[in-house]
């Protein structure tokens, strides 16, 4: 009896232990978790504070918004010399098409603009957007994002909404980012997938395309937006830019023969006006990241928002 008593209580005393030893483990590994994550905000404070200097870089040297390859290549080594093991990218908010300008302002009201939608329209098509389904989709994105409160003839205003407890009102105003595209509940996962490859939100009405960023990648896009031209003007324009890009659209015009009748000018801008910083780095083998988006347009408060995730 003694025997058993004594090879239970032992028994016991390898459970407790072994117990201990594993949240002891658990803590430990918390607190090693938990540090790593401390050290990474404060990692990105520290990119934070330098990021003044970069915009200020950017905005001050016209050879790097116009060549954001140049760009990266030197004010990534910049920041390294500062900040070990940290990679920065620099997207240009410019080759995309802007979801926001199916609308347009009219005093302080965003009103529906066929023009932008002429041009949205040619992106669908050349995605292989389902015709069919296309009117209703640019109907509810409209009233997504004007200011009225009457449906267009295939949309839907907050009345279908509200009946619905999973979905929310329409905005009423500019998309903030495309992912808001969910809130229609009317578009596939694979019709999501392909619109997200050609579009962004930007926080205006307007169509710009910066054509010293052109490049196969976003040619679909350029396309759309100026139908007059074809896939060989496109590859043309992209062999023919200057190291240091095109300077103006005279320069651009007489580099490439082509004629002022295929563009809207206004629609062709030479530097980006909205930009996307990317940077990541690794702190004990573990990957973070830090994304700011940017109003190249703007010297103060140019910070559209910030985010560690997308």
């Amino acid at each position: 009896m003694k025997g058993y008593i004594l090879i239970s209580t032992l028994s016991i005393i390898t459970i407790l232990s072994l117990i201990v030893i594993f949240i002891s483990r658990s803590i430990f590994q918390d607190t090693i978790k938990t540090s790593i994550f401390n050290n990474s905000i404060y990692y990105r404070i520290q990119l934070i504070n330098y990021e003044k200097f970069l915009v200020q870089s950017l905005q001050n040297n016209s050879n790097f918004l116009r060549n954001l390859d140049l760009a990266t290549y030197q004010l990534e080594e910049m920041i390294n010399e500062k900040y070990e093991n940290v990679s920065v990218n620099f997207i240009d908010m410019n080759t995309c098409f802007n979801l926001n300008s199916i609308t347009k302002e009219q005093g302080t009201r965003l009103i529906k603009n066929e023009n932008g939608i002429e041009k949205f329209k040619a992106l669908l098509n050349n995605i292989s957007f389902d015709k069919n389904r296309e009117n209703e989709f640019i109907d509810r994105l409209v009233d997504l994002i004007d200011t009225n409160n009457l449906p267009e003839t295939f949309g839907a205003e907050d009345l279908y909404y509200v009946s619905n407890d999973q979905l929310n009102l329409t905005t009423d105003s500019l998309l903030i980012t495309k992912s808001q595209l969910k809130e229609l509940n009317f578009l596939t996962s694979s019709e999501i997938d392909n619109i997200y490859k050609v579009t962004c939100a930007l926080p205006d009405t307007n169509i710009k395309f910066n054509i010293n960023s052109l490049s196969s990648a976003n040619m679909i896009t350029f396309l759309s937006i100026f139908p007059n031209l074809t896939l060989s003007d496109g590859a043309k324009i992209i062999s023919n830019k200057p190291e240091f890009g095109y300077l103006n659209l005279a320069n651009f015009m007489d580099v490439n023969n082509l004629d002022i009748g295929d563009f809207q000018s206004d629609m062709i801008i030479f530097k980006p006006e909205y930009l996307k910083i990317i940077y990541n780095f690794k702190l004990n083998n573990d990957s973070f990241r830090l994304l700011s988006f940017i109003d190249l347009k703007r010297r103060e408060d140019y910070l559209i928002f910030r985010t560690i995730s997308e």
